[in-house]
C-alpha cells in the first residue's frame, strides 16, 4: 500500500509538479517505511529533490492530520477508517478510505472454474491483506453448490505455513489482532447460521485460509472486512439480488462479475456501485495507467494516468493573442 501511495505522488504527479509528499503509512509497517523512504531517496523520480532523510519534499510521518498541509495539500488514504466527516473537502485530491472490495459476482452462466481461480487469487494473495482483496463471493443459487464445492477443494489445497518455505501460498499475518479479528468475525458467522467450509486452527500469526458458506446480510461478516485469509459466501434467487446485495455496503473500491453472457455481464457490471469492476477477472489487478479508485466510503478522486496527473494538478486555461481583433464596442 505503501508503494501505491508514492506511486502517485511520485508518478502521477506530485513531485513531478512540485508539489509536496507526505506519507503517513501504517504505524505496524514503521521498517518497511523506513526502507521505503530509503529506496525513494535514490529514485530517479526524486532527482534534485530533497529526500525523505533531508527533511526535504517527501515526508514520512505517522498520525499525520492531511488537513494540516500546506496550501490544503493533496491527501491520499488506502485502507485505513480515517473517520473523515463534512468537511473531508478541505484535504482536497485523492482520499481513500477503508478501500474495501465488494467480492465477485458469479452469475448463473458462469465459467465456474475460472471463478473460482479468480475467487482463489483474489480472497488469498498476500493473505488476503490487500484493500482489493475478495471478501464476498455472492452466487446465484443455481449454480452455489457446484461453485462452492470447487472453490472449497481448491482452497483446502492451498499450502499454509512459514513463508520461508518454498511452495507455501499462506503465511503469517501482520499480527495476533488480525488473527483475532478474523477469528471472531468467523465465530460469528457460524453462530449465527452459517457453515465454515474451510477452516484451520491458527498457529500464531499464521492463519490457514477460511472459506464461509451461507453468509447473509444479518451477519457481521457480511458487512465488515476481515482483512485477511477469509471470505465469505452468500447465495442469491438471481443477478438483481446479487447486485442489491453487492451495493449494500458503505465501500466501493474493487468487484468482478463472471457471466458466459458478456453482455449482460456488463449490465451487472454497471450497476454494481464501485470505483471498479472486473467481468471475467479478479478484484485483485491493476495497471499502473488506469484510473484506481472508490465509490462511497471508499474514497473519491483516483490514482492512476491521466487521472492521477488531474488530482494533483489545477486545469487551467491561457491564452495569447496573436492579432489584432474586432470587438462590438
Amino acid at each position: 500500500m505503501l508503494g501505491r501511495q508514492d506511486r502517485p505522488a511520485a508518478c502521477d504527479g506530485s513531485l513531478p509538479t512540485g508539489d509536496q509528499a507526505l506519507v503517513d503509512g501504517a504505524q505496524e509497517l514503521v521498517l518497511g517505511q523506513v526502507v521505503a523512504g530509503q529506496l525513494a531517496a535514490d529514485t530517479a523520480a526524486l532527482q534534485d529533490q530533497d529526500a525523505v532523510a533531508d527533511g526535504g519534499q517527501l515526508g514520512q510521518v505517522s498520525g499525520a492530520d492531511e488537513h494540516d498541509l500546506p496550501g490544503g495539500g493533496q491527501a491520499a488514504h488506502d485502507g485505513v477508517h480515517l473517520g473523515l466527516g463534512a468537511d473531508v473537502d478541505t484535504a482536497g485530491g485523492v482520499v481513500e478510505q477503508d478501500q474495501r472490495g465488494l467480492g465477485g459476482q458469479p452469475l448463473d452462466d458462469a465459467d465456474l472454474d475460472a471463478a473460482v481461480d479468480a475467487a482463489t487469487f483474489g480472497a488469498f494473495m498476500n493473505q488476503g491483506q490487500i484493500c482489493r482483496s475478495t471478501e464476498r463471493i455472492i452466487v446465484d443459487e443455481q449454480v452455489a453448490d457446484a461453485f462452492a464445492d470447487k472453490f472449497a477443494a481448491r482452497v483446502r489445497a492451498l499450502p499454509c505455513g512459514d513463508p520461508r518455505q518454498e511452495g507455501v501460498v499462506l503465511g503469517s499475518v501482520i499480527d495476533r489482532a488480525a488473527v483475532e479479528r478474523v477469528e471472531r468475525l468467523v465465530d460469528d458467522a457460524v453462530a449465527a447460521g452459517a457453515r465454515a467450509l474451510v477452516r484451520g486452527v491458527p498457529d500464531g500469526t499464521i492463519l490457514s485460509p477460511v472459506v464461509v458458506d451461507h453468509v447473509t446480510p444479518e451477519m457481521e461478516l457480511f458487512h465488515e472486512e476481515s482483512f485477511g485469509p477469509s471470505v465469505s459466501i452468500t447465495r442469491v434467487k438471481d443477478a438483481d439480488e446479487a447486485v442489491r446485495l453487492a451495493n449494500d455496503t458503505a465501500y466501493g473500491l474493487s468487484s468482478a462479475v463472471f457471466g458466459r453472457d458478456l453482455a449482460r455481464a456488463i449490465d451487472v457490471a454497471r450497476r454494481i456501485e464501485s470505483g471498479i469492476c472486473h467481468v471475467n477477472g479478479p478484484t485483485v489487478h491493476d495497471e499502473a495507467q488506469m484510473p484506481f479508485g472508490g465509490v462511497k466510503q471508499s474514497g473519491y478522486g483516483r490514482f492512476g494516468g491521466r487521472a492521477g496527473i488531474g488530482e494533483f494538478t489545477e486545469l487551467r486555461w491561457i491564452t495569447i493573442q496573436t492579432g489584432p481583433r474586432q470587438y462590438p464596442f
